[in-house]
């Protein structure tokens, strides 16, 4: 009667945890953001619900911001990365579980962003990331000691001195308006 239990559990969890949201694979996110535009090195997957034209623009975005990021950090890609456009927040945090989140996955080649928008802000960042894929080894392919204890100063350092200024000001004028204030965070917390 255990086994049979758990095997009718591992069935369900299986077959019908996609539907009840608790168990949500790749091919899942596939069926809905099924609406895919290619370019060089790139596979971008989005709801079909965006535009013929807004999904060109959100492409050509990806690709030109790529373009950069090859050409700064002077690698080339061996394979091609995958991006993940959500709808809006809440559709990613049910497929995926990052809400509010956009994040890179450097050892799955593949970043997740919401806002189907061209030029989008984050979608730079994200790239960064598994573009210096390249330079770090298994099984993260991110900044670590022992392959396990990740340097986020160095991850997220990377990926924000590549990453186009968001506006007006870049890194180092907030930094120094920060210090002329009084109001540098202290880096030791």
């Amino acid at each position: 009667v255990g086994l049979v239990s758990v095997l009718l559990l591992g069935l369900y969890e299986d077959k019908l945890g996609a539907r009840f949201g608790f168990r949500v694979g790749r091919d899942d996110i596939r069926k809905v953001l099924s609406a895919v535009e290619e370019r060089p090195h790139l596979v971008i997957h989005m709801p079909p619900s965006v535009s013929k034209e807004r999904r060109a623009a959100i492409a050509d975005d990806h690709a030109f911001r790529l373009s950069q990021l090859l050409a700064v950090l002077e690698v080339d890609l061996d394979r091609s990365l995958h991006s993940y456009v959500y709808a809006d927040s809440e559709q990613k945090a049910r497929l995926m579980g990052g809400r509010d989140t956009m994040v890179a996955k450097p050892w799955l080649f593949e970043i997740h962003v919401h806002d189907p928008v061209a030029p989008h802000g984050t979608v730079p960042h994200e790239l960064a990331h598994v573009v210096a894929a390249r330079f770090a080894s298994a099984p993260l392919y991110v900044s670590s000691r022992a392959g396990v204890f990740v340097n986020m100063g160095l991850v997220e350092g990377l990926a924000e001195a590549v990453t186009p200024p968001r506006g007006e000001l870049d890194l180092d004028a907030w930094s120094k308006a920060l210090g002329t204030l009084g109001m540098r965070p202290d880096m030791r917390r």
